[in-house]
């Protein structure tokens, strides 16, 4: 838990102050994906991560999670596609393409 305490001040900081309740949402169940997915705990992490999505589709990062957790449980398929959607959020982040690659 106390690996988690970091990252999300780092969000907080991140984050603009006035968040809508539904992208605060999004947050908390990105951070719940980001947790499970720290454990190793991809099909929970994948429930958390697209529960994340369906608030904010243009997240790039809670999709980038939910690819993660695709790759990890073997749907290529489905990471791919994710992927796409993470680079059309974000064109510059790298890590989507990398891990496309």
């Amino acid at each position: 838990m106390k690996s988690i305490i970091p990252f999300i001040l780092y969000c907080l900081v991140l984050l603009p102050f006035n968040i809508s309740a539904q992208d605060d949402d999004g947050l908390k169940w990105f951070v719940i994906g980001e947790d499970y997915r720290s454990k190793a705990q991809y099909v929970q992490a994948l429930s958390a991560y697209t529960k994340a999505v369906e608030k904010n589709s243009e997240a790039h990062r809670y999709l980038f999670g939910k690819a993660q957790c695709q790759y990890q449980l073997k749907m290529k398929s489905d990471a791919l596609k994710t992927l796409s959607k993470t680079i059309e959020a974000n064109k510059k982040y790298a890590p989507a393409y990398e891990l496309m690659a």
